[in-house]
């Protein structure tokens, strides 16, 4: 696997532990 695809899923990663959080927050 390469840095820029284990970069991208960290990302995506964040983004949907993000998305968890906030959303009960914003509810």
């Amino acid at each position: 696997m390469s840095a820029q695809s284990h970069l991208k899923a960290m990302c995506l990663n964040l983004l949907k532990a993000a998305n968890r959080l906030s959303a009960p927050a914003a509810a």
